[in-house]
């Protein structure tokens, strides 16, 4: 039987420390980046949701966007369903 000494005990807590690290890296940063871009938002900004849709953004509610696709065609979105900026003004 191995021996657990003093200096091998915190290898022990190795394997447990290991998911929650690439937890953390894997769906805790990529959700407050998202965040950023959400509150960073501003007119003339063009986008991409969560669907796919590329649009510009034109107008801006405390959790709407209004986002017009073509000319004259405006559509409004939950600001969480924006997932990219392509281009800011």
């Amino acid at each position: 039987m191995p021996v657990i000494t003093l200096s091998t005990a915190p290898l022990l807590l190795l394997p447990l420390l290991i998911p929650v690290v690439l937890g953390y890296f894997f769906q805790v940063r990529p959700k407050q980046r998202q965040r950023v871009v959400q509150q960073g938002l501003q007119p003339g900004d063009r986008v991409v949701t969560g669907s796919g849709l590329h649009a510009t953004v034109r107008g801006l509610d405390a959790d709407i966007v209004d986002l017009e696709v073509c000319a004259g065609s405006t559509h409004r979105y939950e600001r969480t369903s924006v997932v990219k900026v392509l281009y800011i003004r």
